[in-house]
């Protein structure tokens, strides 16, 4: 089971609760999947973008919020970086976040 920091991930759920579900669906699944390598985040997140240092930026509500999390395999941390709308995520380095 992988442990997460999402602060980031609540706080934008109250201020935006047309997402909350989707935030709430996939806080659940990454907290229930093994997950051990970015292949797993891929394979049940297709759409997901992989980035350098096991950093993903997910798609939320049909791409209207981008989600950047940061997972550490090895020691199953998720740690939520981001989240926001389409054109917020555009103002950052999802690389550095």
């Amino acid at each position: 089971m992988i442990l997460m920091h999402a602060p980031t991930l609540r706080e934008f759920a109250r201020k935006h609760p047309i997402c909350k579900q989707q935030l709430n669906d996939w806080e659940y699944f990454i907290k229930q999947t093994p997950l051990e390598n970015p292949n797993d985040i891929k394979t049940h997140f297709p759409p997901v973008k992989i980035l350098k240092n096991n950093r993903f930026v997910f798609k939320i509500k049909g791409n209207e919020f981008r989600l950047i999390a940061k997972i550490n395999f090895q020691q199953q941390i998720c740690d939520v970086r981001f989240v926001g709308t389409h054109s917020e995520y555009d103002k950052i380095n999802a690389d550095v976040i």
